[in-house]
């Protein structure tokens, strides 16, 4: 019994989580309304750019993170009851390699690349937060 309860409290306990493919730039809930995101985006203090609700499809205004002042917007689709959840940033600033630029407006679609940080994680981490807020079964997808 001694050893029982020794195993109890002295073992650590781990959580794991699903960690996405590499290349995953939507997130998929399921179960999930159009009412339930538009509320809990509006809750989080977004504004929409777009509501479309006969096509069931959201559209953010850009927003600016906080830490790396990245402008990003994030668009969410339901169909047949999925939630289809992805979002699309500015780096805001012109970087040159070798003779190659990038356009500091251009949109670059968020994903996971696996990275410990960067731009694609910071952003990737933003519907990522917002999809566990839904409570529905999180898959991922590259489209």
């Amino acid at each position: 019994m001694k050893k029982l309860l020794f195993c109890l409290f002295f073992t650590p306990i781990f959580s794991f989580s699903q960690e996405p493919p590499k290349g995953s730039n939507v997130i998929l809930i399921s179960p999930a309304t159009f009412q339930e995101i538009s509320v809990l985006l509006l809750d989080k203090g977004y504004t929409f750019s777009n509501k479309d609700t006969s096509d069931k499809i959201l559209l953010t205004e850009f927003r600016t993170e906080t830490k790396s002042k990245m402008n990003y917007r994030i668009r969410a689709r339901i169909k047949d009851s999925t939630l289809f959840l992805s979002a699309q940033f500015r780096l805001g600033m012109e970087f040159k390699f070798g003779g190659v630029s990038n356009d500091p407006q251009e949109l670059q679609d968020a994903q996971y690349k696996g990275w410990k940080t960067g731009a694609y994680r910071i952003i990737f981490e933003k519907i990522q937060d917002i999809a566990t807020m839904l409570n529905g079964k999180i898959s991922y997808s590259k489209l």
